[in-house]
């Protein structure tokens, strides 16, 4: 399956366009019955109801990504956009510009929650 190739706003367009069916999948997230449709912009942090429209939509796409095993057994998933990199956590996304990842994975890295392996192979990924 080809990766898409896809900008920020391309994937709040999607978002937009599948909120009905993404509003339904995370019922028992949003637990109202108006859903406020988050915005999708670099340097915002999502959770709760808007991390779940987020986390059930790139359920829905196909984009480059990565999956790590933090040290305490949690994880993080990396998707690289045209413009930006969405860091998805296990209760939390952050939407990261692109000349801020490397500078994320060391962060990471300098607070022990991922090994001088995970840093290569990030980088690595976000190189191609």
């Amino acid at each position: 399956m080809e990766v898409l190739k896809m900008r920020v706003e391309d994937l709040e367009r999607v978002l937009l366009a599948n909120i009905g069916s993404l509003s339904e999948a995370c019922r028992s997230i949003c637990r109202s019955d108006v859903v406020y449709i988050p915005r999708l912009e670099v340097g915002n942090v999502l959770d709760g109801c808007d991390y779940c429209l987020l986390r059930n939509l790139i359920d829905l796409i196909n984009v480059k990504s990565i999956t790590i095993v933090l040290r305490d057994g949690d994880y993080l998933e990396f998707l690289k956009l045209d413009d930006a990199v969405i860091e998805l956590g296990s209760e939390a996304a952050s939407i990261l510009a692109l000349d801020e990842f490397v500078s994320r994975v060391m962060e990471l890295r300098e607070f022990n929650m991922i090994s001088d392996e995970d840093v290569n192979s990030l980088i690595e990924w976000f190189s191609r």
